[in-house]
C-alpha cells in the first residue's frame, strides 16, 4: 500500500515549495546555462539518498525528486503537487529531515 500526499499552493507570499539544491549535491554551484541537464545524487546522514535534476534561474532548486532509505523505503514526487511514498512513516521521516523551502518564483 502506498501513501500519497497532495499539496496546494503555499501560504503567504510564497509561490514555490521545493527542495534546496543541497538536497542532491554538496558542490558549490555557480550559475550557468547548463542546469536542468545533469542529474545529481546525494546520500544524507538521515539515511535518505535523494536524486534529482537541479533547476537554475539565478537561484538553484529541485522540483521532482526520487529518494530511497534502507529502513523507510522509497519516496518520489514534487512538493508543489504530489508526493508518493511507501508509507506515511516514510513521508514523515523524509519531511522531518528534508523539508521543502518556501519562496516566490517572482523573486527570480
Amino acid at each position: 500500500m502506498t501513501f500519497v500526499k497532495h499539496f496546494g499552493r503555499p501560504c503567504g507570499n510564497a509561490s514555490a515549495r521545493t527542495l534546496p539544491a543541497s538536497a542532491v549535491t554538496d558542490e558549490d554551484l555557480q550559475y550557468d546555462n547548463d542546469f536542468g541537464i545533469d542529474t545529481y545524487t546525494r546520500t544524507h546522514e538521515s539515511g535518505w539518498t535523494i536524486t534529482a535534476v537541479i533547476h537554475c534561474d539565478w537561484y538553484f532548486w529541485v522540483n521532482y525528486f526520487v529518494a530511497n532509505h534502507p529502513k523507510y523505503g522509497w519516496i518520489y514526487g514534487d512538493f508543489e503537487e504530489e508526493i508518493t511514498c511507501l508509507s506515511e512513516k516514510a513521508f514523515d521521516h523524509f519531511y522531518k529531515n528534508h523539508p521543502p523551502e518556501l519562496w516566490d518564483y517572482g523573486d527570480i
